[in-house]
């Protein structure tokens, strides 16, 4: 049986302007984790305290940064992290996650709290839901995250 795939991040960014505009336009999963402290988890500590995801390129992962940084998302919480603490971001454009054959990237976004969740004990500490999980014939992917990059 061969190993599942392993999702690595590889290129954080700070999350400001020009950081933010390099990733207009682009469809995915982001990444938010603060630059000060560590959040403790129930299982174990870490930086990251949100996954996000942007489904089209009008409402793209650049503009979800800018409105989560400026406080325009409606995530308080979130907000007030990166105001205090400074954050960085990564993200993981849809085209190069699809090739684990995911339907869709709220999909997406739920397999990824999923395994935050039974990494950490919870869910990351912004994200006030779970995501999806689409049930039927087809099984989820199986791959192993690197959490790691963000502690």
């Amino acid at each position: 049986m061969e190993p599942s795939p392993t999702i690595r991040f590889f290129d954080s960014k700070p999350l400001d302007d020009v950081s933010i505009r390099s990733a207009r336009g682009d469809v995915g999963l982001y990444f938010i984790y603060v630059v000060k402290g560590y959040i403790e988890y129930p299982f174990r500590s870490s930086r990251l305290v949100y996954v996000g995801m942007s489904e089209s390129t009008q409402n793209s992962v650049g503009n979800r940064l800018r409105d989560h940084a400026s406080g325009q998302s409606g995530n308080p919480g979130l907000t007030n992290y990166i105001a205090t603490k400074g954050a960085f971001f990564a993200y993981l454009a849809f085209d190069l996650l699809s090739v684990l054959q995911v339907r869709s990237i709220a999909e997406f976004e739920g397999l990824f709290l999923r395994s935050f969740l039974k990494e950490f004990g919870c869910q990351p500490i912004c994200n006030n839901q779970s995501g999806i999980e689409l049930r039927g014939e087809q099984a989820s992917p199986e791959f192993q995250v690197e959490w790691h990059a963000f502690d």
